[in-house]
C-alpha cells in the first residue's frame, strides 16, 4: 500500500492537464522514474501501461489504470474495447462519489451543529481522525484492509461524538464532575449518534455505500473497552468492531495529549505510558502495537494542527478522567 501526492507525480499531472489516454507499451521507460507510483508498476513485473484520467464536466476524480504483463499489449483492438469499459467505469465511480459528496455534506453539517453545543478543542477531531488513519494503516498487512476501508475509517471518525447532540445541556455543559446518574444518561451518546446516523442513511439514501456500517460502528462502539467494562452494550475483544477499536485508543490519545479547561495536556510519554497499561483491558492489543510504531508519525499530527486556543469541554469528562 502506497499514496502519493499528485503533485510530486508529473506524469500523472500532464495526463490530468491533457484529459487524454496515455499508453506505454514498454515500461522499461519508467524504470529510472523518481515517483513512487512509477517504481512500484515496475517493481510489480508489468511490461505495458493504459492510463485514463478520469473526468467528468471537465473535473479530475481520479485515474483509471490498466496494466499488462506483456510488452506491446494494448494494440488497437485492445484500446477499443478499454475505452468502452473505462466510459462504463467513469460513470460508476462518478455515480457513487456523488452518494459520498452527499454524504460528506451530511457529515459536516451535523459536525457543525455538534459544536455549536459541545465544542473541544480546535483541531480534536482533525487530529483524531488521522491518527485513526495511521492505525488502520499500519494494521492494513495483518487484518487484510482495503485502502477503501482505511479511507472510509478516517472519514468516518469525526462523528464518533454526534450523539451528543441529544444530551441536555445541564450535563453536556457542566463544568465538574459528572454524578454516577449523569453519566449514565451522557452514556446515551452512543446510541442517540447510532440512530442519528440510520436517519441520515434513510433521508439521504446512503445505503448504497457498502461501507457505511463503519460509521455506525465507530459511533456506537468507541467506548466499548476490549475486557468488556465498556458501553453501551458491554461487548469485548474482537466483538468489537476494529474501526471501533482504532477510534477508541485516537479519541484517548488525543483528549489526553491536548489541553482542556480541567488540565493541562499530557506529554505523549505520559499519554502511552496510560495507553499501554490499557492493554487488554481498555485497549485492543494489536491497536496499541499499531499506535506505537506510529507513535512519530502521529506527534507530526499533533504539531501540525495545534490548537489556537480553548473551547467549553471534551468528550472525556471529570468523571472519565484517567489516572496514571
Amino acid at each position: 500500500m502506497y499514496e502519493a501526492q499528485l503533485s510530486d507525480v508529473p506524469s500523472l499531472q500532464k495526463i490530468a492537464k491533457s484529459g487524454k489516454v496515455r499508453i506505454i507499451n514498454d515500461l522499461l521507460e519508467l524504470s529510472g522514474a523518481p515517483s513512487e507510483h512509477s517504481k512500484a508498476i515496475v517493481a510489480s513485473g508489468f511490461k505495458s501501461s493504459y492510463t485514463e484520467p478520469l473526468m467528468y464536466k471537465d473535473r479530475l476524480y481520479g485515474f483509471i489504470f490498466f496494466d499488462s504483463t506483456e510488452v506491446g499489449f494494448f494494440n488497437e483492438e485492445t484500446i477499443g474495447i478499454l475505452d468502452t469499459y473505462s466510459k462504463l467505469l467513469i460513470a460508476i465511480v462518478v455515480n457513487e462519489l456523488t452518494t459520498i459528496s452527499v454524504l460528506s455534506g451530511a457529515i459536516t453539517t451535523v459536525r457543525l451543529i455538534g459544536h455549536l453545543r459541545d465544542e473541544e478543542t480546535a483541531n480534536h477531531v482533525t487530529r483524531m481522525s488521522y491518527y485513526s488513519r495511521i492505525i488502520a494503516k499500519h494494521l492494513a498487512k495483518k487484518y487484510a484492509l482495503s485502502d477503501e476501508y482505511v479511507e472510509y475509517v478516517f472519514r468516518f471518525s469525526p462523528l464518533h461524538d454526534i450523539g451528543k447532540i441529544g444530551i441536555s445541556d445541564s450535563i453536556l455543559l457542566k463544568p465538574g464532575r459528572l454524578t454516577p446518574e449523569e453519566f449514565e444518561e451522557m452514556k446515551q451518546h452512543t446510541l442517540i449518534g447510532a440512530n442519528m446516523a440510520n436517519v441520515m442513511v434513510k433521508q439521504f439514501n446512503l445505503d448504497v455505500i457498502h461501507n457505511i456500517d463503519i460509521l455506525k460502528n465507530i459511533i456506537i462502539g468507541h467506548h466499548e473497552r476490549y475486557d468488556g467494562s465498556g458501553y453501551p452494550y458491554n461487548i469485548k475483544g474482537t466483538d468489537i468492531p476494529l474501526e471501533a477499536r482504532i477510534v477508541a485508543l485516537a479519541d484517548v490519545l488525543d483528549a489526553l495529549t491536548s489541553e482542556r479547561p480541567y488540565k493541562l495536556a499530557w506529554s505523549f510519554d505520559d499519554a502511552f505510558e496510560y495507553i499501554v497499561k490499557g492493554k487488554n483491558s481498555q485497549f485492543d492489543p494489536d491497536v496499541i502495537d499499531a499506535a506505537v510504531a506510529c507513535r512519530s508519525e502521529m506527534e507530526r499530527v499533533s504539531t501540525k494542527f495545534q490548537d489556537t486556543g480553548l473551547f467549553k469541554s471534551d468528550g472525556l469528562r471529570d468523571y472519565e478522567k484517567p489516572k496514571l
